[in-house]
């Protein structure tokens, strides 16, 4: 369980969600640099989120 807010909310509503069951996997923009990847695969490691991490294929040719 995560509960993740901004230090300077002062509004809204709290709300615990199980981030194993929210995400399947992270979809990186194709324009990301590497370090992007760096950055979201820290971020993943120190949630404890195990999830496969994939560079979006939205600049490939579509098959039809």
């Amino acid at each position: 369980m995560s509960i993740i807010t901004s230090h300077q909310a002062h509004s809204g509503i709290e709300k615990a969600v199980n981030l194993d069951k929210l995400i399947s996997a992270v979809y990186i923009s194709p324009y990301a640099p590497k370090w992007f990847e760096d950055v979201v695969r820290d971020v993943m490691q120190k949630y404890e989120l195990n999830k496969p991490v994939y560079y979006s294929e939205m600049l490939k040719t579509p098959f039809y």
